[in-house]
């Protein structure tokens, strides 16, 4: 954070997951929460992390380029190729030391038009912990990974979120992945190249740069082992939250029913990170444990919107966008809204819309103008902010 925010205009939160997926490309599957707490199944830090946004509105890219250049070059990591198929990941892997690689992908529609939508089985059956992978090429023969290990970050807009497979977003793929959604920055700022900005770009980034990219290094090379916990009673406290909320999902949409069933491994992998991002030792605190769940829940509050485009009627893109322009700007001239979109719609339609946004009690009618002013305050209480 310390390194990235006052160059950039990227959203804090973007950036922390940045941060996060290069501490799981260092630690592979080099640490782990073990079968002797977990039962049946091991914990490895390892994450798929896919921005969404619009189109050139969050800067999606840049915030995985943060990412890219503090992991490039260090001994351990092995960054993918840009342009990558199902076969060229496998080879990666193969050929890997530690049957890992680290996927950096600007577009996911990229990553998925080589390959198809057969990526999306490879990458759920990678992800999944298991003990090798062997892949028949007729050009290599059989290759095997052992201890596949794939960390991905990419980014992507709701529209391509929609032609994923009905599997891979109920339950499949998707719930492997931590979406992180966004539409706007933190600032609007053009130049660095003055006042305080020069100064840091001078001084302050090149020293953090450094520091970042040894320190990454020592994680990459020198720590490995299982975790434990810090005590039974953390342990207790952990058990209990995972029972009380285990069946409980806050949102009730078949679309995000997969996630909620995966979150307790999303959130113990967290927290082995920050714990790394911290210290050597492998120990499981209750203090990052709460912190992990903050951060993963900060997510939550717009996971709709990763997936509003998934199973939409023809209407609901226009339909989104009036909703976004009214939640925007408060109180809106019902004229306003008809002229704005009226190369979506005609006039008639476009009141048909907003007739039903009333009756979903979304919008109200004042006079000539429409506000939403109950639904908006209901989604300013479903999001969740992370401590900075």
């Amino acid at each position: 954070m310390d390194w990235t925010v006052p160059r950039g205009e990227c959203k804090e939160h973007l950036i922390k997951w940045g941060g996060l997926l290069c501490l799981s490309a260092a630690l592979r599957r080099k640490v782990s929460i073990p079968k002797t707490l977990m039962g049946s199944w091991t914990i490895y830090p390892y994450m798929y992390i896919i921005i969404v946004g619009p189109p050139g509105q969050a800067r999606k890219t840049t915030s995985a380029s943060y990412a890219s250049d503090i992991m490039h070059g260090i001994p351990g990591i092995k960054v993918a190729a840009d342009e990558l198929s199902k076969e060229v990941m496998m080879n990666g892997m193969a050929e890997s030391i530690d049957g890992s690689i680290c996927i950096l992908c600007g577009e996911l529609s990229d990553l998925v038009s080589v390959s198809g939508d057969k990526i999306y089985e490879f990458l759920t059956s990678i992800f999944d912990g298991k003990a090798s992978h062997a892949y028949a090429t007729l050009s290599r023969g059989k290759q095997v990974a052992n201890k596949p290990c794939i960390n991905m970050l990419a980014a992507t807009v709701p529209n391509f979120i929609a032609t994923m497979p009905p599997a891979v977003i109920e339950g499949g793929l998707a719930s492997r992945i931590i979406f992180v959604y966004e539409d706007d920055v933190r600032q609007r700022k053009l130049f660095y190249d003055d006042g305080p900005s020069k100064i840091f770009m001078a001084t302050k980034e090149p020293e953090l740069r450094k520091k970042l990219r040894k320190d990454l290094g020592h994680i990459a090379n020198k720590i490995k082992g299982e975790f434990t916990i810090e005590s039974r009673e953390t342990r207790d406290k952990i058990e209990q939250w995972y029972i009380d909320t285990a069946d409980k999902f806050p949102i009730d949409d078949p679309r995000v029913v997969g996630y909620y069933q995966r979150k307790p491994a999303h959130v113990l992998k967290v927290t082995m990170l920050l714990q790394i991002a911290k210290s050597d030792e492998l120990i499981i605190t209750m203090d990052n444990f709460n912190q992990a769940k903050v951060i993963v829940e900060e997510t939550e509050g717009k996971l709709l919107k990763v997936f509003k485009h998934v199973g939409a009627n023809p209407n609901s893109t226009i339909i989104e966008q009036i909703k976004d322009h009214i939640l925007l700007r408060g109180r809106v001239p019902k004229k306003d809204i008809l002229s704005k979109f009226y190369r979506h719609a005609d006039p008639n339609k476009l009141e048909e819309f907003l007739d039903g946004l009333v009756r979903m009690d979304i919008i109200t009618y004042t006079g000539d103008a429409v506000d939403m002013p109950s639904y908006a305050a209901r989604q300013s209480k479903k999001i969740i902010k992370a401590p900075i």
